[in-house]
């Protein structure tokens, strides 16, 4: 074996390693669909959410080209895994934070868990990344910075955006009704 494909076979297994321990350090929950350049699943950290000394919620987020996640080959160990992992889950009594603030019926329970399980292999490149910042106590939000991906293009702005109520049945307030159940009335 030339070194050149011993190097390339070692990058391969390394880039996978890192991949995979990348997406062990997240947990991506399903939360609205946004129109990114195409149609995209949201989705937020839940190992990310923070809360502020001010008493803010900040959270990241990410959204994923819907036909990506959609794509299926029954016979591959990516897609066992994550039928596997969704099942248990949902034995176990796992129910998504989008369902259990009522924005989807209980019978999507296995298709968002599996779209969640996809989201946290870290194989789909996002076409939309965000921080934001919530105030549950007033029902605002703001957001820190964007990084978005539309037809190839990129935009990334990193300055913080001005705080704003949140607009009802919008994705931000099906986030913050998951991120500050306190707060709901």
């Amino acid at each position: 074996m030339s070194s050149a494909l011993r190097f390339g076979s070692l990058l391969a297994a390394l880039l996978a390693a890192t991949t995979f321990a990348f997406a062990q350090d997240v947990d991506w929950k399903l939360y609205g669909w946004a129109d990114v350049g195409v149609i995209s699943a949201c989705f937020f950290d839940a190992k990310s959410v923070t809360q502020t000394n001010d008493g803010h919620v900040r959270v990241r987020t990410e959204c994923l080209p819907q036909n990506d996640l959609d794509k299926v080959d029954k016979k591959s160990d990516r897609d066992r895994k994550v039928t596997d992992r969704s099942a248990e889950k949902i034995v176990k009594g796992y129910v998504p934070p989008v369902i259990v603030i009522g924005r989807f019926e209980f019978d999507k329970i296995t298709g968002v868990t599996a779209y969640e399980e996809t989201a946290d292999l870290g194989d789909i490149s996002p076409n939309a990344r965000m921080l934001t910042e919530f105030n549950c106590s007033d029902k605002m939000q703001r957001t820190l910075s964007v990084w978005t991906k539309i037809n190839g293009e990129m935009a990334d702005d990193k300055k913080p955006g001005a705080w704003e109520y949140v607009s009802p049945e919008t994705n931000e307030a099906y986030l913050q009704r998951i991120l500050c159940p306190s707060q709901q009335r």
